[in-house]
């Protein structure tokens, strides 16, 4: 794309102004003017083919798989030249979607015999799918008459995660053998006990680990050893509804639940469990298959950034019964979630009640500060108390809906958002010593 600059635009005006002063000082010089006029466009011509055309370089664009909330990551521009001269400076613009920051526009100085590489720091404004949707290049001819034009359509996306690098060392730490189960043989044996070895027993043992038929072979008192039962199915289940997304704190509800639900989810592959994940608001948005390894959760961490704030009312018949079908072993499902009164969690309330017959199933959900300040808060006039009133009215319901599910046998969660993770942690901690999966 050719484009003439304000220069040239001078220029012929300056050659129009030349050209009507000639055939108003001499008509018969008319044939001057016209000459005046075959040199504005011969001039205009030859700085355009002066110009380094597009193709005299070629143009590497790397942009980052992933970006974290919070931090910068580089954009490389690797400008190598082809063939002919290119041009000597190009003038850089970027197009780029409401997720990411605008880039600044950029002068780059191109070197006739190496490439060239531009570094620019790529910054998230909030979750999800960002994109460099479209690279402008601009150089100017020799004479500056002429500019030419390149633009480059960029299909490549860049998904935007939370940033959960910083509590890797923290999960890393709780992920040892001790720490999880600790050095002494835990009491709690549930169902999922595995036997481990025979040893002979000791005086402290408990008694009833005693295998009374293999001592009278052996003829020596003998006790069995068990060891917790692993890779259990772990699933991460985010409700997607226009609840998670109002904010907390200036931070939406969702984006906590993703933030502490890919810690627990570093955690479980850490202690060798399967891990998945299940996403629904009026319908089902995203499912990830349980399964081991590191890989599960780079996977889970890649789909958070897919999930989007929705303005939809989560459907909790749809959502929960279809992840009942999809789960073929008892698993433990962790909920993020939220309701407001016991009149709009009646339905959640029958999905869970089935789902929670097969499942261990963790209920979590954030305390709303605002409730304990209005309850609190001084009356200082009649709407206070009006407010106040209303307020203790709905964190009756809740205490009612949360009573309805610990006689389900749910675990329930709900906290301030600083204690978010650490919560979640230690239940599941205490799940997994308990093997109540």
């Amino acid at each position: 794309m050719i484009r003439p600059t304000a220069r040239a635009i001078w220029f012929a005006l300056a050659g129009t102004l030349v050209t009507v002063f000639l055939v108003a000082a001499a008509p018969q010089a008319w044939g001057y003017s016209l000459a005046v006029v075959v040199i504005v466009i011969a001039v205009l011509l030859l700085d355009a083919a002066l110009t380094p055309f597009a193709s005299s370089f070629q143009v590497d664009i790397k942009l980052p798989q992933l970006i974290y909330i919070g931090s910068a990551e580089e954009a490389a521009f690797v400008f190598s030249p082809v063939r002919g001269v290119p041009p000597q400076q190009l003038d850089l613009a970027f197009d780029t979607n409401a997720l990411l920051e605008p880039l600044d526009d950029q002068q780059v100085p191109l070197a006739e015999d190496r490439a060239t590489t531009v570094t620019l720091p790529l910054r998230a404004r909030r979750r999800g799918t960002g994109q460099v949707e479209t690279l402008w290049m601009r150089w100017a001819g020799p004479l500056g008459l002429i500019v030419k034009v390149r633009k480059i359509a960029l299909d490549d996306i860049v998904r935007i995660i939370p940033d959960v690098r910083a509590a890797k060392q923290a999960a890393i730490e709780f992920s040892s053998r001790d720490a999880f189960f600790g050095v002494k043989l835990d009491k709690w044996r549930g169902d999922g006990s595995e036997f481990e070895a025979l040893r002979e027993f000791q005086p402290g043992f408990d008694v009833n680990s005693i295998d009374w038929k293999q001592s009278a072979r052996h003829r020596l008192l003998l006790s069995r050893e068990y060891r917790t039962e692993r890779n259990h199915q772990i699933v991460v289940a985010f409700d997607m509804g226009h609840l998670m997304a109002e904010p907390h704190k200036g931070v939406p509800k969702l984006d906590h639940a993703i933030n502490a639900g890919l810690l627990i989810g570093l955690l479980a592959v850490l202690n060798e469990d399967q891990l998945g994940m299940f996403a629904f608001d009026s319908e089902v948005r995203h499912f990830i298959k349980p399964r081991p390894g590191r890989r599960a959760f780079s996977q889970m961490q890649l789909a958070s950034a897919d999930l989007d704030y929705s303005r939809e009312e989560a459907n909790f018949t749809l959502g929960l019964s279809t992840l009942q079908t999809q789960l073929q072993r008892r698993s433990l499902i962790i909920l993020f979630t939220d309701f407001v009164d016991s009149i709009t969690a009646e339905m959640m309330l029958d999905s869970l009640s089935r789902l929670s017959k097969r499942h261990v199933i963790v209920f979590t959900t954030l305390r709303d500060p605002y409730l304990a300040q209005t309850i609190n808060k001084y009356p200082a006039k009649v709407g206070d108390v009006a407010q106040s009133v209303i307020t203790s009215e709905l964190s009756d319901e809740r205490q009612v809906v949360f009573e309805k599910l610990e006689r389900m046998g749910v675990h329930i969660i709900e906290t301030t958002r600083d204690n978010f993770g650490p919560a979640i942690l230690n239940k599941y901690l205490e799940i997994k010593s308990r093997e109540l999966i």
